[in-house]
């Protein structure tokens, strides 16, 4: 069975289709489409894939969308020997969500789940989150797991347990309470309502899907850890190395609290604000703090220490633009 670009891929010009395998796939829709995107991943690939082909859920199948990478990425999952596999091929470097909304796009299940090409589930990973969301009822449409921090070569660096239930979570307002892309299942509906991931983006983009999808669908969490993340910081890859795009990022979502905080009570009002403060301060964003600081609404001024904060965060940003410069345009 060959894939193929639809008009729905971010650029339907610059996708081409591998056929994934000599043998034929049942033409039935699967339960789940898990969607990889990837980009010179030749190394970590195949462990992703596997990962996912050892799910004690087997009602699935894998899109894994190639960004273009001039690796030998592409010909490590076309030797991978399972029909649910199929490959879809970038002819130019668009970035990870526009590889993400691809996926998206040639998915066939009713729900979508995603992995990066770095990371690998385990094996419960897909059943404990098919389960949750049948339990929690329809009015529930996406669902993450706690998981493990891990450095290449093993070395175990922490266990991230979010605690996030609902609709309209206050806690999406203040930081990206749920996780990486790698820890979300879906539904496809609810990706369809939202416009699915922004392919603007270059960073905070699991950020943005999460607040997006929790303004019309909750939210829950499977509380054990069934995701590995492997965090290598010296990744050439990694969109946190773009000083530039990490701050872009934080930009977008500041604005899309700012639409959103009137839902806000007053202690999370305070705590975004503040979260924002100081992530442009440490970035030396001096104009990105004052912004912040020029929206902040009475009723956070008005907040024991508020005042002090904001003064300290001016500061340090001052000291951080000096050290780092401001290479932050408008």
């Amino acid at each position: 069975m060959t894939a193929s670009a639809t008009p729905a891929d971010p650029d339907p010009s610059s996708a081409t289709a591998l056929q994934p395998s000599e043998a034929g796939a049942d033409t039935g829709a699967p339960t789940v489409t898990v969607v990889v995107p990837t980009y010179r991943r030749a190394g970590s690939i195949r462990a992703a894939v596997d990962s996912v082909l050892g799910q004690t859920h087997q009602d699935f199948e894998i899109v894994v969308v190639d960004d273009a990478s001039a690796d030998e990425t592409p010909e490590v999952v076309r030797d991978i020997p399972d029909p649910r596999v199929r490959l879809v091929v970038h002819e130019r470097n668009l970035g990870g969500n526009a590889a993400r909304a691809t996926g998206v796009a040639h998915a066939r299940g009713r729900y979508v789940a995603f992995l990066d090409s770095d990371d690998v589930w385990w094996p419960t990973k897909l059943e404990r989150q098919l389960d949750l969301l049948a339990a929690k009822g329809p009015s529930y449409t996406f669902c993450g797991t706690w998981f493990r921090l891990q450095t290449p070569d093993g070395e175990v660096r922490m266990e991230i347990e979010p605690d996030i239930d609902g609709v309209r979570c206050p806690e999406l307002c203040v930081r990206n309470a749920l996780g990486g892309y790698s820890v979300l299942l879906v539904e496809k509906a609810a990706l369809e309502r939202i416009g699915g991931p922004d392919t603007a983006l270059r960073s905070c983009q699991d950020w943005d899907l999460y607040l997006r999808l929790n303004d019309t669908g909750g939210v829950c969490v499977v509380r054990e850890p069934l995701v590995t993340y492997v965090q290598d910081p010296t990744d050439p890859v990694r969109i946190s190395r773009s000083r530039e795009n990490v701050i872009s990022g934080h930009r977008h979502m500041y604005r899309q609290v700012r639409r959103r905080r009137r839902r806000l009570d007053a202690d999370a009002l305070a705590a975004s604000q503040r979260m924002f403060m100081e992530f442009f301060a440490n970035a030396g964003a001096t104009r990105d703090v004052l912004r912040v600081v020029a929206d902040t609404p009475a009723r956070v001024w008005l907040r024991p220490g508020s005042v002090g904060h904001t003064l300290h965060m001016a500061l340090r940003a001052a000291r951080r633009r000096s050290t780092l410069g401001e290479h932050t345009r408008e």
